[in-house]
């Protein structure tokens, strides 16, 4: 880890490069590679380092020891600090993997660095993970998240998965940008809540941070998670549209269920909602709500679309409401936003609530 500056301006030192590379297991404690804090008026954060771990046979463990490689914390205008990332690799036929916690989230004025744990064994992850910027300071735009990957056999992860923007701060100040995450392979897979949302604008004509996306896929076994979230951030005034992104959840196996909590991809102010996707060969739930509807516009803007709902299955239950409207248009002759497309198809029994897709009120001759 780097050191906290001293003093006005005086920059948190840098934290370093971590490799672990072996051939055979590898079994290690937690590891830290952070930068300090810049603790004065106007410093920098010192560089997150980087942590590295590879092997070609065996396992590798880090016996629940937490990896976290973050940026150090920045104070007023101080300058940028950069991100780093951690990267845990199993090349052997099915090695499996095992950490702690893993956090690569940005500290004051710093982005949020790449996540990527892969393997063709098993990959058990004992706590949160999280990839989300940093808390603007000054006049800063807001911080990005980096993206997350974790691919295997048989996938746990016991706590929340988090590659959030930050919000902007001040005027025509954007939000961050949300990160993609991806869980993939082959086997069971079991996470809670997944949350990829864009940060805020927050005055004058700030732009909304783009969102992130989610993507859960297996080919074998069961699929369970908690509710899945990737909102495009929310604009302010006249403001740039951000990009709204997608959640799928697909089961390829021949019996295997999938199972999720509420899902919601509508945008908040100024964002279109994105599309949605759950489907599998065996039966399909989603214990709450599903949300894609446009968010509301502001400025003179055309109302904000929504996005499609997938829902494919034998037994399908939707606890919850599905919401996929579009938003009104605001100022002059301005249309509405467009309706999303709900389909919801299967062999078996389909329990649902409410479903909703109407087109957002046009302005005028909009």
């Amino acid at each position: 880890n780097g050191s906290n500056g001293l003093g006005a301006n005086q920059a948190g030192g840098h934290g370093a490069a971590v490799v672990l590379n072996a051939v055979g297991a590898i079994s290690a404690r937690a590891i830290a590679a952070n930068g300090g804090n810049g603790v004065a008026t106007n410093a920098t954060g010192g560089n997150a380092g980087s942590i590295m771990i590879f092997t070609n046979t065996g396992d590798i463990t880090t016996n629940a020891g937490a990896l976290t490689a973050r940026a150090g914390a920045g104070f007023g205008t101080g300058a940028d600090s950069v991100e780093g990332f951690i990267t845990v690799n199993n090349t052997s036929a099915t090695g499996a993997i095992a950490t702690g916690a893993i956090n690569t989230s940005g500290q004051a004025n710093g982005h949020g660095g790449d996540v990527s744990i892969t393997g063709n064994g098993a990959v058990t992850v004992s706590g949160l993970v999280n990839s989300s910027g940093g808390t603007a300071t000054g006049l800063r735009a807001g911080r990005n998240a980096g993206n997350i990957t974790i691919a295997g056999a048989a996938r746990t992860i016991t706590g929340a998965i988090s590659a959030n923007g930050g919000t902007g701060v001040g005027a025509n100040q954007a939000g961050g940008n949300a990160g993609v995450v991806s869980i993939t392979g082959s086997g069971v897979v079991s996470t809670v809540t997944i949350i990829a949302t864009g940060g805020n604008g927050v005055a004058t004509n700030a732009k909304g941070g783009n969102a992130g996306s989610i993507t859960v896929a297996t080919d074998t076994g069961n699929v369970t998670t908690g509710a899945l979230t990737a909102r495009t951030g929310a604009g302010f005034g006249t403001g740039a549209d951000s990009t709204q992104g997608f959640i799928t959840v697909n089961n390829t196996s021949a019996a295997g269920s999938v199972t999720t909590g509420a899902i919601n991809i509508s945008g908040q102010a100024n964002g279109h909602g994105g599309n949605v996707s759950v489907t599998g060969s065996g039966n399909v739930a989603v214990n709450g709500t599903v949300a894609t509807s446009g968010g509301t516009s502001t400025g003179t803007r055309a109302g904000r679309n929504a996005g499609n709902v997938t829902i494919a299955g034998v037994n399908r239950s939707i606890t919850g409401a599905i919401a996929a409207n579009g938003g009104a248009g605001i100022g002059t002759n301005q249309a509405g936003g467009n309706a999303g497309l709900v389909s919801i198809t299967g062999a078996g029994t389909l329990r649902t609530l409410a479903v909703n897709s109407q087109t957002g009120a046009a302005t005028g001759i909009g």
